[in-house]
């Protein structure tokens, strides 16, 4: 079982057994070329060259500057070897039915096709992530550091999403939750920690989940009335005053 401190202290980024997973050419080719969408709402495709190789690299050079105190230096570093690395296809997008009267009375066999997900290749049961989920979460600890909490959580949760269940990035994107005041979201990254990956939080995290705790179920008891919770509620400190600012988002 891990023991988890700060998620945003130096020695999490180093280069360990557990974060620094060595690229064997043997095992997978060296360098790669592959297409996917160039974005969800685009029918381009896009030729990514895939070098894990070279990601292994820049993201060893991102640590050593991470280590040193350049972060800024580490985050072009990490951002570079996501680009380098592997990415896992996005789930084809289902599209609707067609719903007018003609539609509904004569079937189209090609529609209907369309609309059922498509099996992914063969390849990606096989492929490995885990190099492309490292760097998106160094990337995120660099963001942290410059209290850029919302680009973090962006990343964190693309880490997540090619290796689930990757314990740092898991929690902190939960860090980054909290301190963006989506309460439930981070009560629920912490919960998962704790209680799939046996993760024991440290006595200041464990406070801070109960805390998010605390507030997702107070707000949500009225607030889920009226089909909203407590992410859509925002609070903004005034630095002249010390007094805080309450606003709405969805």
């Amino acid at each position: 079982q891990g023991f988890y401190m700060s998620s945003s202290r130096v020695e999490e980024i180093h280069s360990d057994s557990s974060d620094t997973e060595q690229v064997c050419a043997s095992a997978s080719p060296p360098v790669s070329t592959e297409h996917f969408p160039e974005s969800d709402h685009d029918e381009g495709v896009a030729t990514v060259t895939v070098d894990p190789i070279r990601c292994e690299k820049l993201k060893l050079e991102g640590n050593r500057k991470f280590v040193a105190g350049d972060v800024d230096g580490a985050l072009k570093l990490y951002e570079e070897a996501v680009v380098y690395a592997r990415k896992r296809p996005l789930p084809p997008r289902v599209i609707p039915p067609a719903s007018s009267a003609t539609s509904q009375d004569t079937p189209n066999p090609e529609s209907a096709c369309a609309s059922q997900p498509q099996p992914q290749e063969s390849h990606e049961e096989s492929a490995d992530y885990v190099l492309t989920s490292q760097v998106f979460c160094n990337a995120a600890a660099c963001l942290m550091r410059m209290s850029k909490y919302s680009d973090a959580e962006q990343h964190l949760t693309e880490s997540l999403r090619h290796q689930p269940l990757y314990e740092k990035a898991l929690l902190r994107r939960a860090d980054c939750y909290y301190a963006l005041e989506k309460w439930s979201s981070a009560y629920a990254d912490w919960d998962t920690a704790a209680t799939k990956l046996g993760v024991q939080l440290d006595r200041d995290t464990a406070a801070k989940r109960d805390v998010a705790k605390q507030k997702t179920e107070l707000g949500n008891m009225f607030l889920g009335k009226f089909g909203l919770s407590t992410d859509n509620f925002k609070f903004d400190k005034d630095p002249a005053t010390g007094n805080y600012s309450m606003r709405f988002e969805r």
